[in-house]
């Protein structure tokens, strides 16, 4: 088993964010959400190694092969024929901003921590203390398959394999691969780990038990109160404690 961490910021009694956070709790379920709407404004922001490698010819004829109907060549010979002319780049990029824009409009996400009751945290997603940072228990073994830990990387660079791959495999791999790589210095102190989903804008189940809601130190009383009225005695019959941060 492992603990996440959900912050979220509960700035008024009628925000949306508090009946989120009530779902949460008593229905076991988390939104995900549209990703281009996220606070980082690189998200889909990346590079593209185009330097062809020992694979990459019948990579590409594999994909003309596949999607590209009465081909004036053989695939083989027009794959060739585009990289010895220089011209991977013009071809590949329709597919690569194919695979940007469906990851915007298909996949949904939703971001967790694996650091507890955390400043900086706080700070960007708790309402600066105006909010609660949930614990979540889940099972190791959905690590990979349903969550994912967030990669640090000094840039965002793929090489054009990947994406040839995915195409021809699972085109998921590669919108996840983009949601799934983020940039150090200002992100890897987030310890990010996120729940992806094929669908955005929907609820999902968290397969995972809550054991723990911090409320922050900036809560308005009136919040706190509306939280006590309603999830204390259902907080207190299924063990989850609620605590001052």
């Amino acid at each position: 088993m492992m603990k996440i961490y959900k912050y979220k910021s509960l700035l008024k009694l009628e925000d949306e964010e508090l009946e989120h956070f009530y779902q949460v709790v008593l229905e076991n379920q988390i939104w995900c959400g549209n990703p281009a709407n996220f606070n980082d404004g690189n998200e889909f922001l990346f590079r593209m190694d185009y330097t062809p490698s020992k694979n990459t010819i019948g990579l590409l004829a594999s994909v003309i092969s596949e999607f590209k109907s009465n081909p004036l060549f053989p695939p083989i010979r027009s794959s060739t024929l585009v990289i010895n002319s220089g011209q991977l780049e013009n071809i590949a990029s329709p597919i690569i901003e194919d695979i940007s824009i469906k990851c915007r409009k298909e996949l949904g996400v939703t971001c967790f921590s694996e650091l507890r009751d955390d400043s900086l945290l706080w700070n960007r997603y708790g309402g600066c203390g105006n909010g609660v940072c949930i614990e979540i228990e889940i099972s190791k073994e959905l690590i990979g398959k349903e969550y994912f830990h967030v990669n640090y990387v000094p840039d965002k660079i793929y090489h054009i394999d990947n994406f040839l791959k995915s195409v021809l495999e699972d085109p998921y791999i590669n919108y996840r691969n983009i949601l799934l790589t983020k940039t150090l210095n200002y992100w890897d102190p987030e310890r990010e780990v996120r729940l992806i989903s094929k669908k955005q804008s929907v609820k999902r189940n968290l397969k995972g038990s809550i054991k723990e809601i911090i409320i922050g130190n900036n809560v308005k009383k009136e919040i706190e109160n509306d939280i006590y009225a309603r999830i204390g005695t259902y907080c207190h019959e299924n063990k989850i404690q609620i605590i001052r941060g």
